[in-house]
């Protein structure tokens, strides 16, 4: 009966599976006519092309060093603050499909293309020295004030801290373990998601 179910049909249950198994999402009918599986060394991989041009440590391992992560109730609180550049790991086409207001498009075909683009936006977008590797200024975590710029207005203010994204939250592991392990932030400044995109749409109601 399975193969005579439209594409459309066949993606519905799929996506519906959790409210139909219970909480546990443990689906009591086969969703798919056959299932191959097959052993990985990683769901998803991250090479860093030409790290070298960009003074990178090309070693990601999210075991040894990882971001901050951010449940789903306190993200929207990361969203509102300016000291925080908010960046979705995700490619071109699934950012389109959607995102977090204010969040930055790598605007990136590959999430291997991901890790050279981080280095060269972190570098021109945040602010290294106020906060960013801990500043003997005394100022608080939320970094400089602004500085006044020659017509006597103050220029925004540089943020000193990251948060990523992706769409269940095994990209954005990579990601600040990659911000972290090259050296270009202090793991006290790099935040992600946990359980990404899914998870949030599933913890925070509509409203919200």
């Amino acid at each position: 009966e399975q193969r005579k179910e439209g594409p459309g049909r066949l993606r519905t249950r799929i996506c519906d599976y959790r409210g139909e198994g219970g909480p546990e999402g443990k689906e009591t009918k086969p969703a798919f006519d056959r299932m191959k599986v097959r052993v990985k060394g990683h769901i998803v991989t991250l090479q860093v092309p030409g790290a070298e041009d960009v003074g990178a440590r090309t070693r990601v391992d999210p075991l040894a060093s990882v971001g901050t992560y951010v449940g789903a109730n306190d993200w929207n609180g990361v969203l509102s603050d300016p000291d925080v550049l908010v960046v979705d790991c995700r490619n071109r086409y699934e950012v389109g499909l959607g995102t977090f207001e204010g969040a930055v498009d790598p605007g990136t075909e590959n999430f291997n293309d991901f890790p050279v683009w981080l280095l060269r936006a972190v570098r021109e977008r945040m602010d290294l020295e106020d906060g960013g590797c801990g500043g003997d200024d005394g100022g608080e975590a939320g970094g400089s004030k602004g500085a006044e710029g020659r017509s006597g207005e103050r220029t925004p203010k540089k943020p000193t801290k990251i948060a990523m994204f992706c769409t269940g939250g095994v990209r954005c592991e990579k990601s600040t373990s990659f911000a972290i392990m090259s050296g270009i932030l202090p793991p006290d400044r790099v935040y992600h998601l946990d359980g990404g995109i899914l998870g949030y749409l599933e913890a925070v109601p509509a409203e919200d």
